[in-house]
């Protein structure tokens, strides 16, 4: 994992299983192999990556982007209790939302 995080990484889905492969192309490990909180830490590796990538202008952003769409994708199906239904995402959600405080004018309440 620290050689990805060095080096930059980007996901192969040309073989068998999808796997992380470094830029040198010297250590690829499959998604499988991974637990959930390595498959975050990764995925944050890779959002890392992205947003690196956005501000110098990386020839490589789509690589960057199709990598961390493609691992955000399979964490919500990884993990064991869907993201929407977790305590925390909907706790948040509710905190974010806010009171319509927009007056009605006399034609929109007739």
């Amino acid at each position: 994992m620290a050689a990805l995080k060095q080096g930059g990484f980007h996901l192969s889905i040309s073989g068998p299983v999808p796997e992380l492969v470094s830029r040198d192309e010297k250590t690829r490990i499959a998604l499988d192999a991974l637990t959930l909180p390595q498959l975050e830490a990764v995925k944050h590796m890779a959002h890392d990556q992205y947003v690196r990538a956005m501000l110098n202008g990386d020839m490589e952003l789509d690589t960057h982007r199709a990598t961390l769409n493609f691992l955000s994708r399979h964490l919500t199906k990884a993990a064991p209790v869907p993201a929407t239904r977790r305590p925390a995402a909907t706790a948040s959600r509710k905190a974010a939302r806010r009171p319509n405080r927009r007056k009605q004018t006399p034609r929109q309440a007739a």
